[in-house]
């Protein structure tokens, strides 16, 4: 298992991180703009645990927070969920709407269901009806 990360890797996920200074990687990273210098230029070690929040930030890997998120990926830009089979991206509203549309879904197929069901007793055959449940009706003509 990997311990630390180079100087590069971090460098490398800084200009990642558009518009992200090294002031800001420091305060991200909980330490002084020096320690932070020191990472890059190499003079110190980064500490694997400044490298995952930095990736995380990245949105490179969400697999970091749990192994059921392996595979997917924060767009930075957009702030979509992705997955690397998946070229769609998933905005926090889709997932809420998720349970909702489920929902919909369930109505929907028992609706199908009793619409199959009215279906086949519409066409059934009349010998299948039994006598009893038949009215019979008298008509009447007036000349």
């Amino acid at each position: 298992m990997v311990t630390e990360m180079s100087h590069l890797d971090l460098t490398d996920l800084r200009y990642r991180l558009r518009g992200f200074t090294r002031q800001d990687c420091a305060a991200l990273c909980g330490v002084s703009l020096i320690t932070y210098n020191r990472w890059e230029a190499g003079k110190t070690r980064v500490p694997l645990s400044a490298f995952r929040l930095m990736e995380l930030l990245c949105g490179e890997n969400l697999g970091l927070i749990h192994k059921a998120w392996k595979g997917w990926r924060l767009g930075v830009n957009d702030g979509l969920i992705y997955t690397d089979d998946m070229k769609i991206g998933f905005s926090p509203g889709h997932i809420r709407a998720i349970p909702f549309r489920q929902a919909q879904i369930t109505e929907l197929a028992a609706l199908l269901r009793v619409e199959k069901d009215v279906q086949r007793d519409m066409f059934a055959p009349v010998d299948d009806v039994p006598p009893e449940t038949v009215t019979p009706i008298s008509i009447s003509i007036r000349a």
